[in-house]
Parts: structure tokens; sequence; C-alpha cells
């Protein structure tokens, strides 16, 4: 990197005044469900660790997330709540894991049924 050239939060390489792009259009994937506490399966690993990249809730309900053994079980310590509009880095399952599912409940008491999850292909 030259010395008039800085790399900002976003990825990008600003060069006298001028920002262009280093980074390729990652393309999303949605799940979606009701706010009705029903599990959604979102994930078959087969006992093989799988991960969701930059899962985010972008759906009108808090969505949980966890795992599940092969004996359809939820694994202790697995559990993630992504409330409206929150996202994390990353959800990685453990090697006892069968199943990521998926849960929208309405903790914030909003009508609407609309559950989204979005995350990274």
């Amino acid at each position: 990197m030259r010395g008039d050239e800085a790399t900002d939060t976003y990825g990008k390489i600003a060069s006298a005044g001028q920002i262009e792009p280093i980074a390729a259009i990652v393309a999303r994937t949605q799940f979606r469900a009701l706010c009705d506490g029903e599990e959604t399966t979102i994930a078959m690993t087969g006992g093989t660790p799988y991960s969701l990249k930059h899962p985010k809730n972008v759906g009108k309900c808090a969505i949980t997330l966890a795992c599940y053994d092969q004996n359809n079980a939820e694994i202790p310590n697995t559990k993630v709540i992504l409330k409206r509009g929150c996202s994390i880095l990353i959800y990685t399952s453990t090697n006892s894991t069968f199943q990521i599912k998926m849960k929208c409940d309405d903790l914030d008491k909003d009508p609407a049924p609309n559950c989204v999850l979005e995350i990274d292909e």
C-alpha cells in the first residue's frame, strides 16, 4: 500500500480521493417461517460441524438458533437468540450435531407473522 492509500472498515481502498471496492458481492439465502414458536430445520449436518455465516434476523420476531443431536434432543449451550435486526459473525455446530433448527418467537409482541433468517452462501 502506498503512503496516500488507506483501508476503511468496509474493505475498500481510498486512493487520492477515490474509493474502489475490493470485495466480491456475497449471495445471501433466506429461511422463512411464522412467528409461532415452531421449530424449522435449516441444516442437516450428519454429525459434522457446520457453520452459518453472518446469520441475521431480518424478520419481525426473535429467532432462536440451536443444535440438535441424532435423537432430536437440543444440545446444551448451543442456543443463540437473534432479536429483530441483530446478527452475529458465525454460528458453528458441534461434532454431535445432526440438525440446526430455528425457532421464531414473538417476544416483541408484534402481530406480524414474518420470521426471516438470512445467511451468506
